[in-house]
């Protein structure tokens, strides 16, 4: 999984030579905090991987807190290849946030 901020889009730019292998990266408005009508912040995930649920993280706090407003989403990530860790059920690694940052819902 990767984070980061990125404006410019279109061929050459960093996001579309990420996309050749990532996939396709959403666009989320996010900037400004304030008022979010650019997507800046991104989320990417590996090959095999699935980001749901992408969305800003807009609360009073994260408003305060920075120009631009950070991005939260549920994770699917491939299973490992050497098998050292459990994934879930359908042998993929389950990650999800949490609202707090205290590791509770």
């Amino acid at each position: 999984m990767g984070d980061l901020n990125e404006w410019r889009g279109g061929p050459g730019s960093p996001i579309s030579i990420l996309e050749d292998h990532f996939g396709p990266v959403p666009a989320i408005r996010s900037f400004p905090a304030r008022y979010p009508l650019l997507p800046l912040d991104r989320i990417m995930v590996a090959p095999g991987g699935r980001i749901d649920d992408l969305r800003a993280h807009d609360t009073p706090l994260a408003r305060k807190a920075s120009d631009h407003l950070p991005l939260r989403a549920r994770l699917h990530l491939p299973a490992p290849e050497d098998g050292t860790e459990g994934g879930g059920k359908d042998g993929r690694k389950h990650v999800q946030d949490d609202d707090h940052g205290d590791g509770k819902r």
